[in-house]
C-alpha cells in the first residue's frame, strides 16, 4: 500500500543515523476504520549522540553485558524466551502484524493497558495495513509514529514491536535501560531522543560484538537489582 504523497517527498533510510538532513514531506496514509494519518515534515535526523556521553552506571564490557544478561534470562527465561520465540518467528513468514500477534507483544512488554490493546479500533485491518506501511516505509520517524496511532501504543511498545521486526536494528527502549546508560528519563519520549537511544544502543553493540536484545536484557536486569523504584 502506497501513501498518497501532497508532496515530491526526499526520503531515505536513516537505519545509523550518521547524518544531519532536513527532509520536508506531507504523507497522508490512509486506513481502515475511517481514519486517515496526516504527518506533517520536516524531520531533522540527527546523530546527536549527547546523552551517550554520560557516565554509564553499567559497565559497558563484553563481559559485564553478558553477566547481567544471563541473570536475565535466569529469571525469565522460561516464558520470556517463549514468547519472544513465537513474536519473532511471525515476523519471518509475515512483514506485518496481525491482532493477535500484536496483543501477545503487548501484553509481553506492559499487561497493564490491556483495555486499550483490545480497543474496536485495533482490528485485524487496521492493524495489517498500518503495521504494513510502518514495515515498509524507508522514513524512520513515520516508522516509530505511525505504530503509536494504535491505541495503548506509546514509544516503548512501538520499540518492542519493531525490535521484534527487526532484531539487528531496533533496541526496546525502557526507564530501566536509560537508568543503567545513566541517562535522563523522561516520560514524553519524542524522535530525537529515540533515534539518539538507537544509535548509542548499535554503538555498544558494535563495540562488544553482542546482540541488541543481549544488550537490552542486561540493561534492564542491572536497573532490576540496583535502581530504586517508587
Amino acid at each position: 500500500m502506497k501513501p498518497i504523497q501532497d508532496t515530491e517527498p526526499v526520503v531515505q533510510h536513516y537505519l545509523y543515523g550518521h547524518v544531519s538532513k532536513e527532509i520536508w514531506a506531507t504523507e497522508r496514509l490512509p486506513l481502515a476504520a475511517g481514519f486517515v494519518f496526516i504527518k506533517p515534515l520536516p524531520i531533522t535526523i540527527m546523530d546527536t549522540t549527547s546523552q551517550g556521553l554520560s557516565t554509564s552506571r553499567i559497565q559497558l564490557t563484553n563481559e559485564q553485558i553478558c553477566f547481567w544478561a544471563q541473570k536475565y534470562d535466569a529469571r525469565y527465561k522460561e516464558k520470556d524466551a517463549l514468547d519472544e520465540a513465537e513474536a519473532k518467528e511471525w515476523f519471518l513468514t509475515h512483514h506485518y502484524l496481525d491482532r493477535e500477534t500484536f496483543l501477545k507483544i503487548a501484553r509481553w512488554k506492559s499487561p497493564r493497558p490491556i483495555k486499550h490493546y483490545l480497543s474496536k479500533y485495533n482490528d485485524d485491518q487496521t492493524l495489517k495495513e498500518l503495521s504494513d506501511y510502518c514495515f515498509n516505509t524507508k522514513n524512520e520517524l513515520l516508522r516509530i509514529e505511525l505504530l503509536q496511532v494504535i491505541h495503548g501504543v506509546s514509544y516503548p511498545l512501538a520499540s518492542a514491536i519493531l525490535h521484534f521486526a527487526f532484531p539487528d536494528i531496533y533496541p526496546i527502549i525502557d526507564f530501566r535501560a536509560l537508568w543503567s546508560l545513566g541517562w535522563e528519563n523522561t516520560k514524553n519520549y519524542d524522535f530525537d531522543y529515540w533515534n539518539t537511544y538507537c544509535i548509542r544502543i548499535r554503538s555498544i553493540a558494535k563495540n562488544t560484538g553482542l546482540p541488541i536484545r543481549t544488550i537490552d536484557k542486561a540493561l534492564w536486569q542491572y536497573s532490576k537489582e540496583n535502581q530504586l523504584t517508587k
